[in-house]
């Protein structure tokens, strides 16, 4: 847990009580994690998903006009540079956090 915690910049700490420990989450501020800056399509990307979070890659897809493998690359790249986080599997959601 502590390396997936360090991964996703989340810090730990946790407090010895008489019924055990608390363990406690803290993020980072993700709005000074040093990130590229976006595409033009990727911004695309990013504005369609705030106005539609439970969009599917396939939707995407056909409003850009590229293929789906295309558009997964984009949300991989908004995902590993902090814009956004999959909340959820197939009928989740994206969640903005930038």
């Amino acid at each position: 847990m502590y390396d997936e915690c360090k991964k996703a910049l989340v810090k730990t700490s946790y407090v010895l009580n008489r019924d055990g420990f608390t363990f406690c989450f803290k993020r980072v501020d993700l709005n000074n994690v040093n990130s590229k800056s976006l595409s033009i399509e990727e911004d695309k990307v990013l504005n369609i998903l705030k106005s539609d979070s439970k969009i599917t890659s396939k939707k995407l897809a056909s409003i850009l006009g590229k293929s789906q493998r295309v558009v997964q690359r984009y949300l991989t790249s908004l995902k590993d540079n902090g814009y956004i986080m999959r909340v959820g599997n197939t009928r989740g959601y994206w969640q903005i956090l930038k």
